[in-house]
């Protein structure tokens, strides 16, 4: 991967919450057990509601009219990858996601202003990913994910935890964590009693394995290639985000009761895109096909400062395959 501004910012942030992951071990607060206690609360609160959140949150990001894809993904296992036309990620935006509570939305401009919607995802999903457009980038210029492109890895981040205590014991300095290839400090203070404090704690199997378990992995973002077939595809649809949501074992059943709440009223509270296409994609087709179309009409003469006013009509193009999906009879669809 070649390093970029956004690259770096990445990584920084990454570093930065690793010297106060490691500061809360030591000290024995539990910062951290705090605020990962409060998102598994948050995901059961809601239920089945990750899909209208992530609808929620590229329609804030979405320019007035823009347009919202949905892809379901089949093989190799099941995935949704919802993106949006506008602007790519901030500092800001990037900041306010990967921080609890956190936001930077204006409550009189957007839908969802606590951000704290996107925990959501981690009821189905165990490492969402997410694809950004540089923000500098030309007018009239094609997105191609260039700017903020990270993930949260839970596994990686507690094998790397795992990996650095054990170098801590087998060697008289102090191991740098590597996390997806990248080195990283453990103390940005490395004086004698501060590092044999550290050391004492890890050493204690109870409080590292309660570290394991409480580790910030969503406020730690990876850094990831732009790897995926699909987002070029998404890109010449001029679509300059994108949250790809890979579904875990065990929660197909959310899965299906999320997807079958796609309905045209639950559009109904949307600022800004005014077409929603739903796209199913399997090993067989070349590119995803179109099952689901949701326009909004909006009138010409409408004004600033007037209430958005029109409607939404829903196409299906194939409903025995939305059927399929969802597990609702066709005959219900429409």
């Amino acid at each position: 991967m070649v390093p970029n501004n956004y690259y770096t910012s990445i990584l920084e942030r990454l570093q930065a919450k690793i010297y106060a992951f490691m500061d809360d071990i030591r000290r024995g607060t539990n910062i951290f057990e705090g605020r990962r206690s409060i998102e598994e609360q948050l995901s059961e609160e809601y239920h089945a509601r990750f899909l209208i959140e992530l609808i929620q949150n590229a329609d804030d990001a979405c320019l007035k009219d823009g347009q919202i894809l949905i892809v379901i993904r089949q093989e190799p296992s099941p995935r949704v990858v919802v993106c949006n036309t506008g602007k790519g990620f901030t500092r800001k935006n990037f900041e306010s996601l990967c921080t609890l509570g956190l936001t930077d939305k204006n409550p009189e401009e957007a839908i969802g202003n606590k951000g704290l919607g996107f925990r959501s995802v981690l009821e189905v999903c165990k490492s969402p990913s997410i694809y950004s457009s540089d923000i500098n980038r030309p007018e009239n210029t094609q997105p191609n994910f260039d700017g903020y492109c990270f993930c949260f890895d839970p596994d990686e981040l507690v094998n790397a935890l795992r990996k650095t205590s054990e170098g801590f014991f087998a060697g008289d300095g102090i191991p740098q964590m590597i996390i997806s290839g990248e080195p990283f400090q453990l103390l940005e203070n490395a004086q004698p009693e501060i590092v044999g404090s550290l050391k004492s704690s890890l050493n204690n199997p109870e409080i590292f394995e309660h570290s394991c378990k409480w580790l910030p992995v969503y406020e730690m973002p990876i850094p990831i290639k732009v790897s995926d077939p699909l987002l070029p595809w998404a890109a010449k649809y001029r679509s300059a985000t994108a949250v790809s949501i890979e579904i875990k074992p065990g929660t197909e059943t959310v899965f299906r009761k999320a997807l079958a709440e796609l309905q045209p009223y639950t559009f109904l509270f949307l600022r800004n895109a005014k077409n929603i296409s739903v796209y199913i994609e399997n090993s067989e087709d070349d590119e995803p096909r179109k099952i689901i179309e949701f326009v909004r009409a909006i009138p010409s003469s409408e004004k600033t400062g007037e209430v958005r006013k029109g409607q939404i009509e829903v196409i299906y193009h194939d409903s025995q395959t939305w059927a399929d999906i969802c597990g609702k009879e066709p005959e219900s669809l429409g």
